[in-house]
């Protein structure tokens, strides 16, 4: 059975190798396992205090996922939005969306943003279709490791 439920204890090394197997899927060399939020994930996406870290799961198989970080009172970014490639344009990355989507309603937020990778063809479609506008490296927030498209978007 396939379900949405938050992140567990435990689900840390089953998520990062679902993201180690998506970005080895497109040729981008980065060890994740090294990444400063999924060394301490529930410290990173806190859901006490406005964050969270959701996991699209298949029979106990983590094959999704999509995070959310608070960067200030009013702003959030929004991260490792993965889905493992045979769970592709089944609609699932947007069920997965929505949910987020869901807890983000009763968040203070204004502004969300996002980042991607150019070879994320569908992820940067999705963005800009869920009313993402592209930005400059220099807008955006955080420094990142390898990901090169940078996304805002003004919440209601």
């Amino acid at each position: 059975m396939i379900r949405i439920r938050p992140y567990y204890e435990g689900d840390d090394s089953h998520i990062v190798a679902l993201i180690q197997e998506v970005l080895d899927e497109y040729g981008i060399q980065e060890d994740v396992g090294q990444e400063p939020d999924l060394k301490d994930i529930p410290a990173y996406f806190d859901f006490s205090n406005g964050g969270g870290l959701w996991v699209l799961e298949d029979d106990g198989q983590v094959v999704g996922t999509i995070g959310l970080h608070k960067l200030s009172e009013d702003s959030c970014y929004f991260s490792r939005f993965y889905v493992k490639k045979e769970y592709r344009g089944q609609g699932w990355g947007s069920k997965l969306w929505h949910h987020r989507a869901e807890y983000l309603k009763d968040l203070p937020y204004k502004k969300a943003y996002a980042t991607s990778f150019h070879a994320f063809e569908d992820a940067l479609e999705f963005y800009r279709t869920h009313g993402y506008e592209e930005i400059g490296k220099e807008d955006f927030p955080l420094e990142t490791r390898w990901a090169d498209k940078f996304f805002v978007k003004e919440l209601a």
